[in-house]
Order: structure tokens, then sequence, then C-alpha cells
């Protein structure tokens, strides 16, 4: 087998968080005319989860936005108002990008776990004739193969709803005339948008994808024994990029993974 390239390389390339299947009769086990036993590959199967370059790429977006606030104050004190501008545009395409890839870590983790929610078909067509919100779904996969305390549930599911808005928000955008919004950054009127998607809502937003995906994979439920294999291989991978980045309550049940 060849390509545009030349010869097909040997190997097969997994990804970062990727499984390999080897499915029935996929391996053949024999014996040569030497006597010696063969093995022969005839079929593998490659899985691919995107669910952290989704959010990695948040952090770059978030990173951006602090960069543009940042330069958005020191022009503001400098009374540069063509680099007030330009730092304003950077923070809204920043947060644009940010809540819509944050909102995309959290369908793709989704994906994932779904397979393995309790969910019976009677519910399922249920939640289909009622139009049931896509937010409630994911909220409650969520909460089904997670150990969340009952105290921590209600906030995490309106924080989830409210990131749901604003992918909504960022996506389905409507051209029509409103009040104008206060910006935190400039302290100024600007249109809605703008004020909407700013540092501060893509903080919260990317801060409620981390913990939600986190209850998951540091607290899943005990007996469900496919998220629990999930967490082991992918807390290690969330905390390699979140720790030093998100701060903790102290004493809470999550945490950094962080050697200390």
């Amino acid at each position: 087998m060849s390509d545009e390239h030349g010869h097909l390389r040997p190997g097969v390339r997994v990804p970062r968080g990727g499984t390999l299947t080897i499915p029935p009769g996929g391996l053949l086990l024999g014996v040569g005319e030497d006597g010696q036993s063969t093995l022969e590959g005839r079929e593998i199967l490659l899985a691919t989860s995107i669910w952290l370059d989704w959010l990695e790429i948040a952090y770059e977006h978030l990173d951006e936005a602090r960069a543009a606030r940042r330069d958005m104050t020191a022009a503001i004190r400098a009374s540069d108002e063509d680099e007030e501008n330009r730092a304003a545009g950077r923070e809204f395409k920043a947060a644009l990008q940010l809540v819509t890839a944050a909102a995309s870590s959290m369908e793709a983790f989704y994906g994932q776990i779904k397979p393995h929610v309790a969910l019976s078909a009677e519910e399922r067509q249920a939640r289909i004739n009622k139009r049931t919100a896509r937010w409630k779904w994911v909220a409650d996969a969520l909460f089904r193969v997670a150990s969340i305390p009952s105290g921590s549930r209600t906030p995490l599911r309106l924080n989830i709803k409210s990131c749901y808005m604003a992918r909504g928000l960022a996506v389905h955008p409507e051209h029509a005339p409103r009040h104008p919004v206060v910006h935190q950054g400039l302290r100024q009127l600007v249109p809605y948008y703008v004020a909407t998607f700013s540092l501060e809502l893509a903080a919260g937003v990317i801060d409620t994808c981390v913990e939600a995906i986190m209850w998951v994979l540091d607290r899943p439920q005990p007996s469900n024994e496919p998220i629990v294999e999930l967490g082991r291989a992918g807390s290690p991978l969330l905390h390699h990029l979140v720790d030093g980045r998100v701060t903790y309550a102290p004493g809470g049940v999550l945490g950094s993974r962080r050697p200390t």
C-alpha cells in the first residue's frame, strides 16, 4: 500500500487520550512451517478523545483574553483610544472562541460518558418528546456517573446552563438593537455582545467546564467501572493541564494533584 508521498510507513500512531482495540478475530495466532508460532494482526480499531484538545484551545484563548485586558488597562492609563479599541476587539474575539471551545470540550466529554449513563428508553424518549434542553442532558449525565455532593449539584447545574446559554449566544447571535451595557474592562457603555463576551464570562465558563469534567474523572461512581477506568486515564491528563491555572476551594473535595 502506498500514498501520494510514497510507501505507507509501518506502525500505528495513537494520540494522547486515544485507545487501540483489537476486535474478536483481529489477532491470529498460528504455527509456521518451521513449527514456530506466528502472530498476525488482521484488524485494529482506534478511538480518539478530543475533550482535552478543546479544553487546551479554550485555555489558549483565556491567555489571550487576559493579555488583551492587560493591554486595555494600560491603554486607558495612557489615554490611547486606538489601542483601547484594539484590545477590546481582541478580548471579545478571544472570549467568543473560548466559550465555543469550552462548551465543545464538555460536549466531547459528554459523548465519551454517554454510553455508560444508565438511562431507560422510556426516559430518553420522554426527553425527546419534551424537547429537553441540551444542557439538561449533559448535566444529568454528569450527575449520574460522578459522586457529586448534594450541596454542589445545584450551583454546578446552573453554571452548566449558563455555559450553554453563552455558547448559544456565540454561535446563534442576533443582529438586533439592544440597550448598551457597561464593559467591565473599559468601564464604558458598549454593545450587548461586546460586554457579554468579556474576560469575566470567559473565565467563568472555563472554570465550570473544568469542574464538571473533574467531578467525573476524580470522583466517579465506584459501581460504574467504565467511568472509573476513564478517570484513571483522564484525571492525570486533566490535572496536568489545569493545576496551577485553577483556584481550588480550601478543604474542598476537588483539589490539585500536582506533586508536592
